[in-house]
């Protein structure tokens, strides 16, 4: 994973650590482009460190650690 890749997804598990977000609350949250976000999102569901809620918005796991979200989980 690149460095820019790093700092996305850095941004990306932040925001979601502020709680529960839609898609387009991360884009206008982190200032990425929707497709890199829906990237972002895929990636982190299959290592099951987000899930989507019942209203369709992206919140943390508790499998996501530190090594994910750089705070302890």
């Amino acid at each position: 994973m690149c460095i820019r890749d790093r700092a996305n997804r850095a941004a990306v598990l932040a925001a979601l650590a502020a709680g529960p977000c839609a898609r387009i609350d991360l884009v206008r949250a982190t200032g990425l482009g929707r497709t890199t976000i829906g990237r972002i999102l895929a990636d982190l569901a299959q290592a099951e460190a987000i899930t989507r809620t019942t209203d369709h918005k992206w919140t943390l796991t508790t499998a996501a650690t530190s090594d994910d979200t750089g705070n302890a989980a």
